[in-house]
């Protein structure tokens, strides 16, 4: 196997003990369990030791924050940076490793692309670097995706948005009628699709092999991982504003490790916002949401031959957005979970959310409802609903009959979140004077389509910050687009600075 974990031992009151296993490369790494970090603790009486010092410390190790460090890796050709990515868990322990895999592409000659668009377009050409350059099987296929519509309201729906995309330059297909749906996918031979669009450069790869596969690609950059560590807080360590600084924050782990980094990067999904309230008195409008997904035993290879999606939810959330957009204010977000969630108005279900492929494995994978995750005091429930599970099963039966009477071998969730406006934050928190923390949250169900393109472009900009990175794009439309500062929200008014933990210790 070619990862290298970094394994932090417990030992005595003397210190902690690094254990290192190296890939199969044998790289000599010679990380310092206790950094004297002489610069930053001269004239402290008591200083607080330092387990590790890094460059940028990424908190989270889902497939963000693996793109994240690999692409720091890999764009610093000197290797003069040193990158660490904080996980909990295992790597990809969470919705990395659970989503459906589904890839999004409408073609590399859009005229004006959406920032969806650009990150979904620049993501393909990562995922078959990663097989080509390192040689790292993520079952990438390339076998199309149909959007289909039952009423013909739908129908209509995919008509303008066909027209719509094909005027922008997408490389799509309408579908006007069942039997050319049928002779394109048989599986929906005899169901109630009546049109489509079909997007021949869709596909799909196996989400668990991707996070791991950028992963494995960020250590043989450089990169250390530490698994098992749970970031508890991230404190300031004097003026973060200061460019020069080698350290500004201090992040530390429920197992009593403490990293320091010049940069921090927040990739926490479901949990960014304890971490940033308990740390800096912030909130961003990210919310905690769960889609269950079930499974059928193996069925013969091409039971599915595409990637399958159903026009009501994309209407109808498109609907939403352009209707609430009328209302929204520069000074006022207004609460939009009817833009993620599936069942949303007085507990009744107003469409379906559907989605399915046929994995490498032969089994038939379908996801559904997005559902709005309950905070009980801190714990969020990710329970499987088996009563809404068999409902999307039910809708499904009826678009792909092929599916049979055979129900899910198995079913689970997968935890998500999702920003209120839809759109995910991706940049630096300048406004809340937090230079040097950057987060790439809130990318939902879509991390395996947009996630390679948004960690590399997240690292371009923190490079950017170095002069000797300066040609890299730290001003993308994206970046401006997806900017945090315009959600986050300051919800503690403290008398005394974030970083008063440690600015008592810290030289003037």
């Amino acid at each position: 196997m070619y990862r290298m974990k970094v394994l932090l031992g417990f030992g005595a009151a003397t210190g902690v003990s690094l254990g290192l296993i190296c890939h199969q490369q044998n790289r000599d790494l010679k990380t310092r369990a206790y950094a004297s970090c002489s610069g930053l603790t001269k004239g402290i009486s008591n200083p607080r030791q330092i387990d590790v010092i890094y460059d940028v410390a990424i908190i989270g190790g889902g497939i963000l924050g693996c793109s994240v460090g690999y692409h720091l890796a890999s764009l610093d050709k000197k290797k003069k940076k040193k990158i660490a990515i904080l996980e909990k868990g295992t790597i990809g322990c969470e919705a990395s490793s659970l989503a459906a895999g589904t890839l999004c592409h409408d073609g590399n000659d859009i005229k004006e692309p959406s920032w969806y668009d650009y990150l979904s377009t620049k993501s393909r050409p990562i995922l078959h670097d990663l097989e080509s350059k390192y040689g790292i099987e993520l079952d990438l296929i390339v076998n199309g995706t149909l959007t289909v519509a039952e009423t013909a309201a739908e129908k209509a729906y995919l008509l303008t948005a066909y027209k719509e995309m094909k005027a922008n330059g997408s490389n799509v297909r309408f579908l006007s009628s069942h039997d050319e749906v049928a002779k394109l996918e048989p599986a929906v031979k005899g169901g109630s699709v009546i049109g489509a669009i079909y997007s021949p450069l869709g596909g799909h790869a196996d989400p668990s092999k991707v996070t791991h596969g950028l992963c494995e690609a960020a250590e043989i950059e450089g990169a250390h991982v530490f698994e098992g560590q749970r970031v508890i807080s991230v404190n300031k360590i004097g003026m973060v504003q200061d460019e020069d600084s080698a350290c500004r924050y201090e992040v530390r782990t429920s197992q009593g490790k403490s990293f320091w980094a010049r940069h921090v990067v927040v990739c926490t999904g479901c949990h960014d916002n304890k971490l940033l309230r308990e740390s800096f008195g912030i909130e961003i409008p990210v919310i905690p949401v769960k889609g269950q997904i079930w499974v059928t035993d193996v069925r013969p290879s091409g039971t599915l031959n595409t990637v399958i999606y159903n026009a009501a939810s994309e209407m109808t959330w498109r609907k939403i957005r352009e209707k609430e957009s009328e209302k929204i204010t520069e000074k006022k977000l207004l609460p939009r979970q009817a833009n993620i969630n599936s069942k949303w108005k007085n507990g009744e279900r107003m469409f379906h959310h559907v989605y399915g492929r046929q994995t490498a494995d032969g089994t038939l994978l379908f996801g559904g409802d997005r559902i709005v995750v309950n905070d009980n005091n801190g714990h969020l429930d990710y329970a499987v609903e088996e009563e809404r599970v068999k409902e999307n099963y039910d809708f499904i039966k009826k678009i792909v009959p092929t599916v049979g009477d055979m129900y899910g071998s198995y079913c689970c969730y997968m935890p998500f979140s999702m920003c209120e406006d839809g759109k995910p934050l991706l940049g630096e928190l300048t406004n809340a004077g937090l230079n040097g923390l950057w987060l790439a949250v809130g990318f939902g169900p879509s991390g395996i389509t947009l996630g390679p393109m948004a960690g590399k472009l997240l690292a371009e900009t923190i490079l950017s910050t170095d002069c000797e990175y300066a040609s890299a794009d730290s001003d993308s439309p994206v970046m401006r687009e997806l900017d945090p500062n315009r959600v986050v929200r300051n919800i503690i008014s403290r008398s005394k600075s974030p970083d008063s933990k440690l600015g008592s210790q810290m030289p003037a």
